[in-house]
């Protein structure tokens, strides 16, 4: 007689369940044998969202043997042929465990379940081994295996009723009326399940109108604050105005109120309607008429906007005082779907400029942050924001805030993000994460060697120049062509410093330039070693200090020529630890270089010119060649490198200088504003052309096929 030998929760003891009509009675003693396993049955698992086609095919393998076990896969295998699993390895272990059909669970690391069979066999020694799996499998992993160890593979019926792709099927069929696509319908249940069938404090919809997202939140949220919203329909306030009006009064007393819409269609997760209601500030609660026309005014802005719901509701609630911080934070960016925090602030102590469109500060905060210390003064809302989005998951948010002077965090507003791009996507993110991190080396690489500042705007500003995200065609030619070494090659026969020719970085997309490498190229190279790093760093820390002027560094920072004004900027340089000495030396050196440009500049210019016509018969000579279009293009880039860039780097410097000499008789009051304008405006130069010709256009005068060949290649 076989018996199953099960143990006993209660005690761990193991027990044999007897008949009893077969004798035997308490006090009996009887002998008790383990059997030999000679036939093992082993399956493989994935068990994500277990259902009656894995029991069907757990409960056939077990028929075949004498002893079963599954090999459950881990993430990383299934991942192997399939998706990632919503279930994790413990889960769906647990639920294969407590299956009767199934003797011993393994956990198996990859498809091949190879490893695996090894350890049955040395555990159970001579046996036949039965490798069981589905036959919607061709070639079936650890299959060579066996036929070594004289064991055979058999295939099992595949249930393919409740298969993911069928059950998913079904449910949008059902579904297909009530959404427009697939993502309405997926985003349907993400919130569904999340907020109707939660937690029992969390059964109600979290996201509704505006004040009942804030009541519901209010509740829940710790490490923010939610000031307690008072709300009525538009049809209740029609009826008993009166009433309501006492009511904020009792609710309210002595205080400063905000009133605001709160409209049924305002922060639905298709349209946000963001600033089309009004919101009335600095209402005093012991005004009557004042709450009033207040909010008569937020109704009206419902009603002149087409919107006669009149379950629309008002929104009430105490207005925050000793506001430092206000602003908007998306969980995700709103263009792109990136995961980063964006956040649009204001700091002058309004709670409204940023809504209003009237203050544009922006920093962005990466979901891979890696320490709160690297947050700053923004930990706190950080720390907020996580716990609202733990609260509100499966959707990004667009969350009004304000922080107090004692570093509270005040919401205002939270409502989902209505951009259809902005959904998670994991491969995407991981994408992001991993090039951020190589971002992150190649930066601190640079910086330890010397400390160094990076510019999108500085000196050769590949921001205007090929833009801040370039294609890395746009980025490759302006490397070879200018970045390679004719930036400096051309100035340093005029007096300037040879440097390291490595002069921009591509950190991710986008370019920057080396502002150090710049700072010590533009210093004269007579200038004296130890001047010079004393220079350096002045350069470093003004700039340190007043990051604003790094678009300006050869006219505000930098002593890069010698303009007029020099005499007076020595002032800032004493101030900053120069001697008399130090001073005169830059002076004569400024001075040097920049009077022998200005004696040259008519060779200069010449052989600019002689160059650009040889560069246009060697451009129609290869055009016109029998090379290949790779060989011309080798070529023509040559030229342009050595009869182009070479002498526009040059006249770009000397721009500079004649540029930062007309500044300084501004400066000084030799020459007026008015006269500078005008003769920059009467400069002939691509851009001034552009504007000339768009008038010709506008007024039928130059045909646009015209204007497009000579304009065309032009980035906006």
């Amino acid at each position: 007689m076989k018996r199953l030998v099960w143990e006993n929760k209660s005690n761990s003891q193991l027990c044999v369940t007897v008949p009893k009509n077969l004798g035997i009675k308490s006090g009996d003693i009887v002998t008790i044998s383990k059997e030999k396993v000679k036939k093992v049955v082993y399956s493989t698992m994935a068990g994500d969202f277990f259902r009656y086609g894995h029991l069907q095919f757990l409960e056939k393998a077990k028929e075949l043997g004498d002893y079963h076990i599954c090999g459950a896969l881990t993430d990383r295998a299934i991942m192997e042929h399939r998706k990632k699993p919503l279930t994790t390895l413990k889960e769906r272990t647990a639920i294969i465990s407590n299956i009767s059909c199934v003797d011993m669970v393994m956990t198996q690391k990859t498809l091949d379940p190879s490893d695996n069979l090894k350890r049955i066999y040395e555990q159970f020694g001579d046996i036949d081994l039965i490798l069981v799996h589905g036959d919607n499998w061709k070639e079936i992993p650890g299959e060579e295996f066996l036929v070594g160890k004289k064991g055979r593979v058999v295939k099992l019926p595949y249930y393919g009723r409740l298969s993911d792709f069928n059950i998913l099927k079904q449910l949008f069929a059902e579904y297909q009326t009530k959404f427009e696509g697939l993502k309405e319908f997926s985003d349907f249940f993400e919130i569904h399940d999340r907020l109707e069938y939660g937690e029992p404090q969390k059964k109600h919809k979290l996201i509704s109108t505006k004040a009942e997202t804030l009541k519901s939140l209010r509740k829940i949220l710790t490490k923010s604050k939610i000031e307690k919203p008072f709300f009525f329909k538009v049809s209740d306030w029609k009826k008993f105005f009166n009433k309501i009006t006492e009511k904020i009064q009792k609710s309210f007393p002595n205080e400063t109120l905000i009133i605001r819409s709160s409209a049924k269609t305002e922060d639905s997760f298709k349209t946000s309607m963001a600033g089309k209601y009004k919101s009335i500030l600095g209402v005093e609660s012991s005004n009557k008429n004042s709450i009033r026309e207040a909010i008569e005014s937020v109704i009206d802005s419902y009603e002149s906007s087409g919107d006669n719901d009149e379950d629309n509701q008002v929104l009430v609630q105490r207005q925050v005082k000793d506001v430092v911080v206000s602003g908007v934070i998306f969980t995700r960016d709103m263009i792109t779907g990136a995961p980063y925090y964006i956040i649009n602030y204001d700091d002058d102590g309004s709670t409204d400029s940023v809504t209003k469109g009237i203050s544009n500060k922006l920093i962005k905060i990466s979901h891979f942050y890696e320490s709160k210390d690297s947050l700053g003064k923004w930990e706190r809302l950080m720390e907020s924001v996580v716990e609202l989005e733990k609260v509100i998951s499966g959707f990004p948010l667009d969350i009004e805030f304000s922080i107090t002077k004692s570093g509270e965090i005040i919401f205002f507003q939270v409502r989902p993000l209505t951009n259809r791009i902005v959904y998670n996507d994991e491969k995407k993110d991981y994408i992001i994460k991993k090039s951020l991190n190589l971002v992150k080396e190649k930066y601190l690489k640079h910086f330890k060697e010397k400390k160094r500042i990076f510019s999108d705007m500085s000196f050769w500003n590949p921001a205007e120049i090929i833009g801040d995200s370039p294609n890395f065609l746009d980025y490759s030619l302006y490397d070879s062509l200018i970045m390679d070494e004719m930036w400096q090659k051309p100035l340093i026969e005029n007096g300037y410093s040879k440097v390291s020719p490595e002069l921009m970085f591509l950190f991710g997309n986008k370019p920057y330039i080396d502002v150090t490498t710049s700072f010590e190229f533009l210093t004269p190279s007579k200038i004296s070693n130890p001047v010079k790093n004393k220079l350096l760093r002045f350069y470093l820390n003004k700039l340190r200090e007043n990051p604003e002027l790094h678009d300006k560094i050869e006219f505000e920072i930098a002593y890069s020529c010698y303009t007029p004004n020099l005499n007076e900027r020595s002032d800032e340089l004493r101030k900053n630890g120069f001697n008399e000495e130090e001073i005169m030396e830059i002076k004569h050196e400024t001075f040097t270089l920049t009077n022998n440009i200005i004696k040259n500049y008519d060779t200069y210019i010449t052989k600019a010119k002689e160059d650009a016509e040889l560069l246009q018969i060697n451009r129609e000579k290869i055009l016109n060649n029998n090379f290949s279009d790779i060989l011309k293009i080798k070529n023509l880039l040559s030229d342009c490198k050595s009869l182009g860039a070479f002498h526009f780097a040059r006249i770009a410097r000397f721009a500079f200088i004649g540029k930062a000499i007309l500044f300084d008789l501004v400066k000084k009051g030799i020459i007026d504003k008015e006269f500078y304008d005008k003769f920059l405006t009467f400069l002939n130069s691509p851009a001034g052309d552009l504007k000339f010709d768009s008038k010709l256009i506008r007024k039928n005068k130059m045909d646009i096929e015209v204007f497009l060949d000579k304009y065309g290649h032009l980035r906006p």
